[in-house]
């Protein structure tokens, strides 16, 4: 297997990343040739911009002097596009991160003296039909998070969650979406997963925190507030449980009728954000209004919560 080399670009920083990589070669598909030359902040942008519709639901437990943030991103099935880059930000660059097969993470600059972990799909693949692979272009991976599906991803470290409400934030973005952005004096710069991408808050660590420790408290049961609130776009929900449990995390509108299951399965225990970006069971999006999140564990009601959805 030939090792190919990546080069990344970071808008506006004038700095490039380089490492070396290898394509990962599946005997079952035919067609997986090489990794892409992805530059994060700079996608080809050869059609038209197609947005993503992007949940996450977030977790973190703390084991043997360390904590774990699990991430499962799913692209809803109202997408158009797949999603390409996800990102968590700010952390400390002294974290242990997982990917899932044929996706790499990067530490970026966020802002100031922040630090961002993105991951994105590095692998070809197959290549959509009628799409031709120049070899010189970006061309779209078929490890990409499809409409409908969804990966996990993870970061492992010392450091205990950030204090709600300062919650990280994550980042999310499709094939061919990150435009340059025009200027008042007609200049342009290229904008990032940071500036362009789909965003919401989640459950992340303490990037000021040298030392993990625990929080000197056993988890209890707790339904936090929605945030933001009124919203526009996505909004998170936070709870944590004392033990694992079977939970179900669901939006009723104020006749009752049910919305959206968010959430519905077997946890652990720890602190949980679950995001909702408006859409409905029913495939559409919920209208402007005032909605309910309710909170059942082990069958029982145990937290309800209203939020104001804004046009």
């Amino acid at each position: 297997m030939k090792p190919r080399g990546i080069s990344i670009a970071i808008g506006g920083l004038g700095l490039v990343l380089s490492l070396t990589t290898c394509g990962s070669d599946t005997p079952r598909r035919v067609g997986i040739s090489r990794s892409r030359i992805l530059y994060a902040d700079s996608l080809l942008r050869t059609g038209a911009t197609q947005a993503v519709v992007v949940t996450v639901q977030a977790s973190a437990t703390f084991n043997s002097g360390f904590w774990t943030y699990r991430y499962v991103v799913n692209n809803d099935a109202s997408s158009t596009n797949n999603v390409e880059t996800f990102a968590i930000a700010p952390i400390a660059t002294l974290t242990s991160v997982a990917s899932p097969e044929h996706w790499k993470p990067l530490f970026y600059k966020f802002q100031a003296n922040d630090s961002g972990v993105v991951w994105y799909a590095t692998d070809v693949g197959e290549l959509p039909p009628g799409y031709v692979d120049t070899g010189n272009n970006v061309p779209p991976s078929e490890f990409a998070i499809h409409p409908s599906d969804s990966l996990v991803f993870s970061i492992v470290t010392r450091a205990p969650p950030l204090p709600s409400p300062q919650e990280v934030q994550w980042f999310a973005q499709g094939f061919d979406t990150i435009p340059n952005v025009e200027q008042e004096d007609d200049s342009y710069v290229q904008g990032t997963i940071f500036t362009e991408g789909v965003t919401g808050n989640a459950i992340g660590p303490d990037k000021n925190s040298l030392v993990g420790v625990g929080d000197g408290r056993k988890p209890r049961l707790e339904m936090g507030k929605p945030r933001p609130n009124p919203a526009r776009g996505s909004v998170t929900v936070e709870f944590e449980l004392p033990q694992a449990a079977e939970v179900e995390l669901t939006v009723y509108d104020t006749g009752g009728r049910r919305i959206r299951v968010l959430a519905s399965g077997r946890m652990t225990e720890g602190l949980h954000s679950v995001s909702w970006a408006g859409q409905t069971d029913a495939g559409g999006t919920a209208r402007p209004g005032v909605y309910f999140y309710r909170l059942s564990v082990n069958g029982k009601v145990v937290g309800e919560r209203r939020v104001t959805i804004l046009k």
